[in-house]
């Protein structure tokens, strides 16, 4: 199949006849020396000879058809040749009239044209020279008048020619400006320019003379080197205007500077002789006399200097200093001068009026010129209520910066001593219940005397009054978790009876000793706080001697005695201890306790009418610096209230507004750069933290008095700061004390080792030396409840945390139990913290306390024990979970293990619980 063409090529050309020649030379060039032949030549030559015999004939041919045609074509070719032989001959003649050298047309016109070049450039050589010629001797002459009046000292008529020399230099020729005449004659001239320029500015500095004590202005001066004068409106008119305004800037500059300033800054008396003005120092600084100085200064100057101006700075020069004058009298007189109390302001008002009377009459009047404008003095005096308020605003809130950002003297404090809300009701039920026994198991006699250790903060934190006229507490609502009141129905742990010493709740710190009723009391079977005289210092420092003990020599609490809670019994510490990795024999669940029942004849109830509660009072520290920043803020109210009832701004005033908000203010200052300002002492010191809190409380206490709803919620700002400070700062050392005995201790893990026993023990005496320190820095500051709660809630910390690593450990063997035990003893003599009078009531700040102190006897108590402990409710501390790891980490796997863990996974009874 035939591939198509495209349409858009190009049709094939039609065939060109045979060319003889190229077929010739074609095959010429394709024969090589072996084929060619003269044969081959001679049919080569053959062939063109017919072709051009051919050729001939055809032209023949051609013209005998067409011999008209071709004839007159012959004609026309003969006809045209004998035209062109005609126009070559008439063209050749123009050429030779044109171009002859002597006859010819451009020859003779190129000659005229030089010749009258020639005569146009000697014409303007000519000019040019005269017109330079011309300017020399002008300027010559004009050099020369201009030499002769600077001579004889006529410099005003000098520097007219002169302006006319300089106006000659700027129109001069062209080719005079790169001679060398010219050039002298220029330097001549800026010689005697310079000269005359000179001896005008020497005769302006000796009319003007400004010095710090005496201001002259001559009317005329006589010309150095001449016997002329020249007078002051010469002079400044003379000078050019360049120097002049440089002259005129210099004078401004030490008016200002020397006289007005100076004036309204010091004390000064000014005398006027003739044409100079003398300032002589005085004694006695007046603000009025300070005006009256400037204006006798402006009158001096508009007689003396103001009239020799020429036109356009005898406008322009006054109003310069108007400016300037106006912004000096606020600057170094008005302003310094607002008082910085209501009773000075009376003569500062009368100041103000004069001000204001001297910018109308002189700065607006004199110096003005006619143009009218609006005092900045009198805009400054319409707004002097808000400036005023303003300055003591800011006053008050620099001293209040400078204040908190000085630091606290420690030994520069207060005390503050308030009472604590009591809400007991006025009848209060005091009867006897024969449904308690009176061996508590727990060393507690009742609710009641649980709810008063705990009920004495001095913060807002007191138990809600139940409907029956008893306190109620947090605990209430559901099962008491220590069984305070708990009804031992069967046999107690401690056979001897004891006496708690406190009947009722308003006898928590001991105010109501001789209403005392009758309790029971337990003996430990040693001594109840592990020292052998029975006896506390109150704050423990008899464990360790050290450096510490000096702090807690003054008891500042010593008017109240602390609530007599006895500690619970070690009811564990006789017990049997079996071997309890290889017991394997069974042990009775029967403890090896003597068990008594104490006998008590059930009493009568009866209702009496009790006293009413003493007050009971505590104390706190306070920085000394928070008077003087309460007094700061009073003040500002004062004399708010001060300016709001008084008309002494006028009756479109009204003032008190701004001054007023100086007062929360300052306030707020406090609460934003305090904790800024001493970030790092908060964050090292132990007692720093607990001073700002306690000064925060104060001001909260104390800003409540103030009136106004932003006050109140500055209070309660304040409030919420310092409780949530205090509790930040508790929280903290909670944390430290966890830390200490985490990273310390290791979670009490391989105790039987003696390196990691020291560990443990070093841990947990760290923190029992820490709690203690931070004890003796906080006692002195703290109130005593809000100090027994904080010191508690970091006890409970370090207990919490000792109690769960324990519990966690997978097994105890029995020398590491021994190890544990004796471990968590070291943390119980934090409880002489809690101890007054002999008693301790370390348990109604430390609810970890009693499951710590059954720890340590589980540690070492038998499986017997463990379940008789558990039966009769005295390890409702412990959760289920803790006291089966426990068994499961104390004892072998025994039928007797399992039947305990049994036992513990029912619960707690009911009657325990409740």
């Amino acid at each position: 199949m035939a591939f198509p063409l495209p349409s858009h090529l190009p049709p094939r050309p039609v065939a060109v006849p045979n060319d003889i020649s190229s077929e010739i030379l074609t095959k010429l060039d394709h024969v090589t020396s072996k084929t060619l032949s003269a044969s081959l030549a001679a049919s080569w030559i053959h062939e063109l000879d017919e072709t051009i015999r051919n050729t001939k004939n055809r032209i023949t041919t051609r013209i005998t058809d067409e011999l008209p045609l071709f004839e007159q074509q012959e004609a026309s070719s003969r006809s045209v040749q004998t035209r062109l032989q005609s126009l070559s001959a008439e063209v050749d003649g123009l050429v030779e009239k044109l171009s002859h050298p002597e006859t010819g047309l451009t020859p003779v016109l190129k000659q005229t044209l030089s010749e009258h070049a020639s005569l146009r450039d000697q014409t303007c050589q000519a000019s040019t020279l005269y017109d330079c010629l011309d300017h020399l001797h002008r300027f010559q002459a004009d050099l020369s008048a201009l030499n002769t009046l600077i001579c004889d000292g006529q410099l005003a008529q000098a520097v007219k020619v002169y302006r006319t020399m300089d106006s000659m230099l700027d129109a001069q020729p062209a080719p005079l400006s790169r001679s060398l005449i010219m050039g002298d004659l220029r330097s001549k001239f800026r010689a005697t320019h310079t000269r005359a320029e000179d001896q005008l500015s020497d005769a302006y500095n000796r009319s003007i003379i400004v010095s710090a004590t005496q201001l002259l202005v001559e009317p005329s001066v006589q010309v150095r080197q001449s016997t002329a004068t020249i007078s002051l409106h010469d002079i400044l008119g003379a000078l050019p205007t360049q120097a002049l305004d440089n002259h005129l800037n210099i004078l401004r500059r030490d008016i200002t500077s020397l006289y007005f300033t100076r004036l309204l800054e010091q004390p000064f008396d000014l005398a006027v002789s003739n044409n100079v003005l003398s300032a002589l120092p005085a004694q006695t600084y007046l603000p009025t006399t300070a005006l009256d100085n400037v204006a006798n200064v402006i009158k001096f100057l508009a007689s003396h200097l103001f009239s020799s101006l020429p036109s356009p700075q005898v406008t322009t020069f006054p109003r310069s200093l108007r400016k300037t004058l106006g912004q000096s009298v606020l600057t170094h007189l008005v302003i310094p001068s607002l008082p910085s109390s209501f009773d000075k302001l009376p003569p500062y008002l009368d100041l103000l009026r004069q001000a204001t009377a001297f910018e109308q009459e002189f700065i607006l009047g004199v110096l003005a010129c006619g143009e009218h404008t609006d005092g900045i003095i009198t805009q400054w005096v319409e707004g002097v209520a808000v400036h005023y308020e303003k300055q003591r605003r800011q006053q008050l809130l620099d001293a209040a910066r400078a204040l908190i950002c000085s630091p606290y003297p420690k030994t520069s404090n207060f005390t503050v001593e308030f009472e604590l809300a009591s809400e007991a009701p006025a009848v209060i039920p005091v009867q006897a219940d024969d449904s308690v026994v009176a061996d508590d198991a727990w060393g507690f006699e009742d609710e009641t005397s649980r709810e008063e250790a705990t009920d004495d903060d001095a913060w807002g934190f007191e138990p809600e009054t139940k409907s029956d006229g008893h306190l109620s507490h947090p605990g209430d609502a559901a099962d008491d978790a220590w069984g305070f009141d708990d009804e031992m129905q069967g046999n107690t742990l401690n056979p001897e009876p004891r006496t708690n010493g406190h009947g009722g709740e308003e006898d928590a710190w001991g105010f109501d000793d001789d209403d005392d009723s009758d309790q029971t009391k337990v003996h430990d079977n040693g001594n109840q706080n592990g020292n052998g005289n029975g006896k506390s210092d109150g704050w423990g420092w008899d464990a360790e001697a050290d450096a510490q003990d000096d702090a807690w020599d003054d008891d500042p609490w010593t008017e109240s005695p602390a609530p007599k809670v006895t500690s619970p019994p070690k009811a564990a510490k006789g017990l049997l201890k079996k071997d309890k990795k290889r017991q394997n024999d069974y042990v009775s669940p029967n403890p090896s306790i003597h068990v008594e029942v104490p006998q008590k004849p059930p009493e009568k109830k009866s209702l009496t009418l009790a006293p009413p509660a003493l007050p009971r009072k505590e104390t706190y520290v306070v920085s000394m610096q928070m008077k003087e920043l309460l007094s700061m803020v009073t003040s500002a109210l004062d004399e708010s209230s001060q300016l709001t009832v008084s008309s002494v701004f006028g009756a479109r005033a009204t003032p008190g507004r701004i001054l007023s908000s100086a007062a929360p203010s300052i306030l707020d200052l406090y609460r934003a750069m305090y904790p800024v300002a001493s970030n790092k002492g908060l964050k090292t010191s132990l007692d720093l933290p607990i001073r700002f809190a306690n000064n925060c409380l104060w001001l909260a206490g104390e800003v409540e008095k103030l009136l106004g709803e932003r006050m109140q919620e500055i209070s309660g700002a304040f409030k919420v700061l310092g409780e949530t400070w205090f509790d930040d700062v508790v929280e903290h050392h909670r944390t430290a004390v966890d830390t200490t005995i985490t990273e310390g201790a290791l979670g009490f893990t391989s105790t039987g080792d003696q390196d990691r026993y020291d560990e443990c023990e070093a841990a947990l005496s760290k923190v029992l030396q820490d709690v203690r320190f931070l004890a003796s820095q906080w006692q002195p500051l703290v109130a005593k409840s809000r100090y027994y709660t904080a010191i508690g809630a970091i006890v409970d910390a370090a207990l919490v945390r000792m109690v769960e690593d324990i519990t966690e450990l997978p097994d105890i063997p029995e020398i590491e139990s021994h190890r544990l035990s004796e471990l968590c003893n070291i943390l119980y003599a934090l409880e002489s913290l809690f101890i007054e009078d002999g008693d301790s009531f370390i348990a109604a700040h430390v609810p970890s306390w009693f499951k710590s102190k059954y720890l340590s006897e589980l540690l070492e108590a038998s499986m017997a024990d463990i379940r008789f402990l558990f039966d009769e409710g005295m390890l409702v501390d412990f959760e289920i979970d803790e006291l089966v790891r426990l068994v499961q980490a104390l004892f072998a796997d025994t039928s007797l293990r399992a039947d305990t863990i049994a036992r513990i996974q029912v619960g707690h009874s009911v009657s325990t619980v409740s």
